[in-house]
């Protein structure tokens, strides 16, 4: 199957609009600066710098258990999570399977079982 296009229909540009844009491209397609963004300029609430995407990416440390005596049950694997959540929506995670680039793969990966001490 080969690649399929979307086209979207709009009205073409007038020869004076691409008349602009190529003359604007020939003379190094310069973007003024009050156009980029800033994170030191304050945002629509007025909270400078503050959006998600001008913060820096910082890994957060896993949160330490206060009362250690309500821990009852040993961490689960992310896979098994998955394989036993399904287990309860009435799917079988095995049964979830694609062949790709000759492996099998789901969602709970080769090592998802699911946990029957979660399910009683």
């Amino acid at each position: 199957m080969g690649v399929r296009w979307i086209v979207l229909i709009y009205e073409s540009l007038t020869s004076q609009q691409v008349g602009l844009l190529r003359d604007w491209i020939d003379q190094g397609a310069h973007w003024p600066e009050a156009a980029t963004l800033d994170p030191s300029r304050s945002d629509s609430a007025g909270q400078a710098g503050t959006h998600w995407a001008f913060l820096p990416v910082v890994r957060l440390p896993v949160p330490q258990v206060q009362n250690t005596s309500w821990v009852k049950n040993p961490p689960v694997h992310v896979h098994d999570l998955q394989a036993t959540i399904l287990h309860c929506l009435g799917l079988d995670h095995k049964e979830l399977t694609y062949r790709h680039q000759g492996r099998d793969f789901r969602l709970t990966d080769v090592a998802g079982k699911v946990v029957q001490k979660m399910l009683a």
